[in-house]
């Protein structure tokens, strides 16, 4: 799987289990790659700041990290409250 493939992937889990639907419209997302190795890809999930989604355009603030392996189409999480990465779970999110 390419970068590009990874990136769908996430995306089009997130909007299937609807995670930040009642948050925030998908179109006040962007996201980076923070990381490529042999395994897996590293996004963040920021939030874009303009005139239709408002807030501060000199920010993005990063809302979640995701990991989608290459091999597996595993995703996991960054929970940044103990600092590991756990498996995606849309229950844990909502």
């Amino acid at each position: 799987m390419d970068e590009d493939a990874a990136l769908a992937l996430l995306v089009r889990t997130l909007k299937h289990d609807r995670v930040y639907a009642k948050r925030i419209s998908l179109d006040c997302f962007t996201y980076d790659t923070e990381e490529t190795t042999n395994a897996y890809f590293q996004f963040a999930r920021r939030e874009k700041h303009d005139a239709k989604c408002g807030g501060d355009p000199e920010t993005s603030p990063v809302v979640a990290r995701y990991r989608v392996y290459r091999r597996s189409d595993k995703i996991e999480r960054w929970q940044p409250t103990d600092d590991s990465w756990h498996r995606y779970n849309p229950a844990k999110i909502k």
